[in-house]
């Protein structure tokens, strides 16, 4: 078997028998392939992915982790934290996971650039969180993320962590 292959059997023969866990935290465990190992995880509130490598690949499964309350996504090397689509993705995120108050984007390009894309962002200068102007998260993480997010003026958040 490949080796991406050998990791996501690993992944699936751990977390397999853990139905009731609620808390994981898997940082720099490099990359976990598309995380479909996870998605029977109902219980999971927390969920910690910081300098996983490729995490585009594993948003459809985390969408599919509906009871999830906190989602760190954050990366510390650029290179990581680069997403394809940033605006779509995010939006995909927080509207695919109802109870999510607390979402760390830190150190990715997940904040868009803080151009509307849409008459439809208007209330939000983060275009992926437009769907949160009315029902804020309780923290935003914006560390370090690309184009200077943590300065915009409309952030539906009511705590953010930035870089001065």
């Amino acid at each position: 078997k490949s080796n991406r292959g050998m990791v996501s059997l690993f992944y699936k023969v751990l977390l397999k028998p853990m139905v009731n866990l609620t808390y994981l935290d898997l940082s720099n465990c490099g990359s976990l392939g598309n995380f479909e190992t996870t998605e029977h995880l109902v219980n999971l509130k927390t969920l910690i992915l910081y300098n996983i490598h490729n995490i585009n690949e594993m948003v459809p499964s985390i969408c599919k982790l509906k009871s999830l309350i906190h989602l760190d996504v954050s990366q510390s090397k650029d290179e990581h934290g680069r997403y394809p689509h940033p605006t779509t993705t995010l939006r995909k995120i927080v509207e695919s996971l109802p109870y999510l108050t607390s979402l760390d984007i830190s150190g990715t390009n997940l904040a868009g650039t803080g151009v509307a894309e849409t008459d439809k962002a208007i209330g939000s200068d983060i275009a992926g969180l437009v769907n949160r102007v009315y029902n804020p998260l309780h923290f935003l993480g914006l560390y370090e993320t690309s184009h200077d997010a943590c300065l915009r003026h409309d952030i539906p958040a009511k705590l953010v962590s930035y870089t001065r």
